[in-house]
């Protein structure tokens, strides 16, 4: 028998993963600890989400994702290729001693009932606002395949999504 670190009761060693097995050592919460903390940290991350990325307060990224945690974590790779930081130097952008901020707008937060196909449709009308307004946007993609949908979305204007500070880091 063993007491669980977590929920304080005791449960058999069945209960419980092994922390090493060669040791026959047993992890301190019990699994359904476990599963519930994996499930909480799960859903945390899971959202609509669009999000703005600045380098020293100027925009030059937009994106969306299902998952914000794991998205910004490749963002913030500076040798991923899928990154805003590779994709600004491959640019020819000085990013030396440069802020990075990201802003968030959680559109299910909002009350927005919709599917992966609205969020892009979203992100790229976000996209082409900035444009318009004359920012230069490391995305690539500048025409929306959703311009012309035949599904009917309630539109909500850009000037009512609200955007966050969710997280900043300096490159040297």
């Amino acid at each position: 028998m063993k007491v669980c670190t977590k929920c304080k009761k005791t449960k058999k060693e069945e209960e419980f993963y092994f922390k090493n097995r060669k040791e026959k050592r047993l992890a301190s919460k019990c699994k359904e600890c476990y599963r519930k903390d994996n499930h909480k940290r799960y859903m945390n991350g899971k959202g609509m989400w669009i999000y703005i990325i600045k380098i020293d307060e100027k925009i030059i990224y937009i994106g969306s994702t299902t998952q914000l945690a794991s998205r910004l974590s490749v963002h913030r790779n500076p040798n991923g290729k899928n990154g805003v930081i590779y994709k600004a130097r491959k640019a020819g952008l000085d990013l030396e001693n440069s802020k990075v901020d990201f802003y968030v707008c959680n559109l299910e937060d909002m009350g927005l009932s919709m599917d992966i196909q609205d969020l892009r449709y979203y992100e790229h009308s976000l996209i082409k606002f900035f444009q318009n307004k004359g920012e230069d946007l490391l995305n690539i993609r500048d025409k929306s395949r959703f311009v012309n949908r035949n599904r009917f979305i309630n539109e909500v204007p850009i000037s009512v999504l609200d955007f966050n500070k969710y997280y900043t880091f300096y490159i040297e």
